[in-house]
């Protein structure tokens, strides 16, 4: 279905109609109202600094990119293009921190299909299966990204410990991933998520049993606090955080082999690279 729909709209340019250059442009002036220009807010240690640009700047920066007027814009203090690239969202909201809240928002949307709990407020009820792009939090409160091919997901053989392989997941300030959480008091929050430089060293597997119903590795509810979470042979129980969409996952576990079948060999020293 979500096939057909898709050539349906390719078919009768209903994407370039409903979200191309004019809706953008129609977009950001309604935002603006009757003013001529967005406010731009960066931070300068404790100080947030507002700098006032054009809307007609706005929208050929949204369409063309940043960097074709961004050496033109005049900045009473202005910023590096990294600082202005991370902070263009605040043109759109009156808080930078709610600007960051609205990209890492968007960063969930691009790369996360489903999680228990999303900042919407809507509730994942089915039971998640162990698999390609599931993420998970085990003890020592580590995160694990699971890299089992989805054709070892399925169909396993009942009474049998199944081994599923996994990578770290470290918290980072500049992360791959962004994955959204609620804190004991229900409130919203986002981590990020990356996994370390030579991850493949750290690479680890646990091993499962299947459920008999579906033979696939399916997750626990927990009634008390309504996590899912898998229990491994040993007994330890490891969170469900979220699923990662597939070809996000097929990029890390490439990347991972690609780290892996390095050719390394002895070379004269001023061919080095």
């Amino acid at each position: 279905v979500v096939s057909k729909l898709s050539s349906a709209i390719k078919v009768q340019n209903i994407g370039r109609e409903i979200a191309g250059k004019s809706a953008v442009e129609s977009r950001i002036k309604l935002i603006a109202g009757e003013h001529d220009d967005l406010r731009f807010r960066h931070k300068r240690g404790n100080e947030v600094i507002c700098e006032k640009i054009p809307v007609d700047d706005v929208i050929q920066m949204i369409l063309n990119g940043y960097e074709r007027r961004f050496d033109s814009l005049n900045f009473s203090q202005k910023p590096s293009k990294k600082e202005f690239r991370r902070n263009f969202t605040s043109l759109f909201v009156n808080d930078p921190e709610e600007a960051d809240n609205l990209m890492k928002r968007f960063a969930v949307l691009t790369s996360i299909s489903s999680h228990p709990r999303d900042y919407e407020g809507a509730t994942q009820t089915s039971c998640p299966e162990l698999g390609l792009g599931a993420i998970i939090k085990g003890p020592r409160k580590r995160y694990w990204l699971c890299l089992q091919a989805s054709c070892d997901s399925v169909s396993l053989k009942l009474n049998l410990a199944h081994a599923f392989l996994f990578v770290p997941l470290e918290e980072v300030g500049q992360p791959d991933h962004i994955v959204p959480l609620r804190t004991i008091a229900g409130k919203r929050q986002f981590i990020g998520l990356k996994v370390p430089d030579k991850g493949y060293t750290q690479a680890r597997s646990f091993e499962f049993y299947p459920s008999s119903e579906t033979k696939t590795i399916l997750a626990v509810r927990n009634e008390r606090n309504g996590n899912f979470y898998f229990k491994d042979r040993k007994g330890q129980k490891f969170i469900w955080i979220a699923q990662m969409k597939q070809r996000r996952a097929l990029r890390i576990a490439e990347s991972i082999g690609r780290q892996m079948t390095r050719i390394g060999f002895d070379e004269f020293e001023p061919f080095r690279v």
